[in-house]
């Protein structure tokens, strides 16, 4: 499909707007750095980023890389801090379990005082799940716990925090949800007690509950002094 007089005419406009600022772009250290110059000449809209990014890459120039080296550098500064966070810090607990059969494929997570945080069918296109799979069921509810406890922490105002999870499943432990933790920005402890089969229960239980109805901030522990 052949350009129109329009669209050569504002894609000259953006190779010359990128020439003209070739310096201070390519002394950008940040993607965001280039989103700013971005917003600030008319160009965070869907017609026009395109373009920016190519005449970006004609002065050496590449957004993408300058963003994955940015969130890159966020990922390792959020690991030291997860591995430094002090024993007082905002602290959730929860109980997760899945059941994976022929018939009901489902998932629960529950808090201490054996009350649904959220709880029901798996959904077909679940991120982690592969239907069938009882490890990618039980590991999809991890990750679904950590994002909760997240939401829990970033509640009452927080940034970082701890969650303690308890599941039935033997094979996890903290390290298999490194990503999830820095991600969600909270230190991830995996308790395994086959024998609290609290979260199972619910999870074998008909119905279902909402995250949205439950009051996330409640989940979060004292602080301690």
């Amino acid at each position: 499909m052949s350009l129109s007089d329009a669209e050569r005419a504002r894609w000259a406009e953006i190779d010359s707007l990128v020439a003209d600022h070739k310096t201070s772009l390519k002394a950008a250290s940040t993607h965001e750095d280039l989103k700013e110059f971005a917003t600030e000449h008319g160009l965070m809209n869907k017609k026009d980023f395109g373009k920016y990014k190519v005449s970006l890459r004609k002065i050496g120039v590449d957004y993408e890389s300058l963003r994955e080296k940015t969130f890159k550098s966020r990922d390792n500064q959020r690991v030291q801090q997860l591995a430094d966070l002090p024993e007082a810090v905002p602290t959730v607990r929860l109980w997760t379990a899945a059941v994976e059969k022929d018939t009901k494929a489902s998932f629960a997570i529950v808090d201490a005082e054996n009350t649904a945080v959220w709880y029901g069918d798996f959904f077909p296109n679940d991120y982690t799940r592969v239907p069938g799979d009882i490890v990618s069921a039980e590991q999809s509810v991890i990750e679904k716990a950590i994002w909760i406890a997240h939401k829990a922490i970033t509640a009452l105002g927080g940034d970082v925090g701890r969650v303690i999870i308890t599941t039935n499943y033997p094979d996890f432990d903290s390290d298999d949800f490194a990503a999830a933790a820095v991600k969600n920005g909270v230190a991830v402890e995996i308790v395994a007690d086959p024998d609290d089969t609290r979260a199972l229960d619910m999870a074998q239980a008909p119905g279902y509950q909402r995250w949205q109805d439950t009051n996330l901030a409640d989940l979060v522990e004292d602080m301690e002094s």
